[in-house]
């Protein structure tokens, strides 16, 4: 805190007037050395404020916007079946786009091959689930319309076909691009074979009568612009085997994510002109997930029923799953202070973790209910649309008597002031997975009873006289 805000304060004192300030990381040093000593006789410390824990259910996210600015840039597809939290799934819908129109194929020898590919995220920490396992997937052709100007939410979805193409058995390596083969020419105008190098990814090779239809039976105006194309491929549907054992983090934004029609032109075998046709996906297609949560007879669903002592543990997860509720029934009684800083520790139970096939959340995120509007971020949390540092919301290793514990920070002091103030509107905090529309990653934290775990709020406060 630098002397400017200290001045602020220490008007406050003298007009007797109570405001709100900012917070700052270590209140109790703030001035040292700057002013006497007991300029800070009316400084406060707490870490015993009460509070209510417990476990809700999440809602649907969104997923899609047509504001390329809110987009997602991973999608998830897949199965978990976890112990703690249930089986969650998810599958894809998307649409793609004619990379250029009216395509020549009057001269087409063969229809070599459609091909769909997806990039994986390669960061190995927001996977869900045993990636070591082989997953399988099928893809549909989509019989109903998607709109890329609508937004769209994660408990949307659209009707399929036909079965276009699977993938058994795949082991996803995300750690290792992939050479594939594909058609060049060599000096002298002869068709080679060549490799490509490309990131991570899993491919499908869509059905061979839908790759022929295009070329040999499409309308003449079906390529003449996304429109009309749309009208005759709607998109495809990707869908996860129940058996699967992880949620994939597909990359939409990569260049590798793209279809693409292979065939020949001329008319001797001997000298023919390999080509491609490429359909992309990006800001301008509608892309989607549908995600599904199995919690029956899990220790999650025991603390949303309040079957078990729910005030213990509470359980956050990313996608629809469950969010953490907290509120402070006596806050209102703290009247006649300063927040200088209020900090919500929060431990995680590690007897309740398993971070190699569930790693931690990254960042966690405050939110507030709002009525008719849905969850929305504290002010502690973001200025102009964009996460503040002072807030936190990561975790860090603490050793306390030789055992380590991992606990998440956040720092709430600017809502938490409204709620000793009277004017806080909403003032129970729901936490949850930072970014949950793309991330399938879950943690259980310790609750406002748990007697190892117990959440705490680190309250450092000036006294008003």
């Amino acid at each position: 805190m630098g002397i400017e805000r200290i001045a602020k304060t220490l008007i406050v004192l003298a007009l007797g007037i109570t405001v709100m300030v900012t917070s700052c990381t270590k209140p109790s040093l703030v001035g040292a050395g700057i002013f006497p000593e007991e300029d800070f006789t009316n400084l406060g410390f707490t870490d015993t404020i009460s509070m209510i824990t417990s476990t809700e259910m999440g809602d649907s996210v969104r997923v899609y916007s047509p504001d390329q600015n809110q987009q997602l840039g991973n999608y998830l597809c897949g199965v978990v079946n976890d112990p703690i939290f249930g089986i969650s799934s998810s599958q894809i819908y998307n649409q793609f786009i004619l990379t250029r129109t009216n395509p020549d194929f009057s001269n087409v020898f063969s229809v070599d091959s459609l091909v769909f590919r997806l990039a994986l995220n390669t960061d190995s920490l927001t996977y869900n689930g045993d990636i070591s396992q082989p997953q399988s997937f099928n893809v549909y052709q989509l019989s109903e319309d998607m709109d890329n100007l609508e937004e769209y939410y994660s408990n949307q979805t659209f009707m399929a076909g036909n079965l276009i193409g699977s993938v058994n058995g795949y082991f996803p390596n995300i750690s290792d691009s992939t050479t594939i083969d594909v058609w060049g020419t060599d000096s002298l105008g002869n068709n080679v074979i060549e490799t490509e190098k490309l990131a991570p990814h899993m491919s499908f090779v869509l059905d061979q009568a839908l790759a022929d239809d295009m070329v040999y039976n499409a309308d003449d105006s079906t390529f003449t612009g996304n429109t009309n194309f749309r009208n005759y491929f709607k998109g495809i549907n990707i869908v996860p085997d129940p058996s699967n054992t992880a949620l994939l983090r597909f990359n939409y934004q990569s260049e590798v994510s793209e279809m693409v029609l292979y065939y020949s032109e001329g008319n001797d075998p001997d000298s023919l002109i390999h080509r491609t046709f490429t359909f992309a996906i990006n800001t301008l297609t509608a892309k989607t997930v549908n995600f599904n949560h199995d919690i029956g007879g899990t220790p999650v669903a025991d603390a949303i029923a309040g079957t078990s002592i729910s005030d213990s543990l509470v359980y956050v997860q990313g996608m629809e799953g469950p969010n953490a509720k907290i509120s402070f029934p006596y806050a209102e009684s703290l009247d006649n202070i300063i927040v200088n800083n209020a900090e919500l520790i929060l431990t995680v139970a590690e007897p309740m973790v398993d971070t190699v096939l569930y790693p931690l959340p990254s960042y966690l995120i405050a939110t507030q209910l709002l009525d008719g509007i849905g969850f929305v971020t504290l002010g502690d949390v973001t200025s102009s649309g964009v996460i503040l540092n002072s807030f936190g919301g990561n975790y860090s290793n603490v050793m306390e008597n030789g055992i380590e514990y991992r606990r998440y920070r956040l720092n709430i002091s600017k809502h938490f002031q409204e709620i000793i103030d009277g004017t806080a509107e909403y003032p129970d905090i729901y936490l949850s997975v930072f970014n949950k529309a793309e991330l399938s990653n879950r943690v259980v934290l310790g609750g406002g009873n748990s007697s190892e775990y117990q959440a705490k709020l680190n309250l450092t406060y000036t006294k008003l006289e």
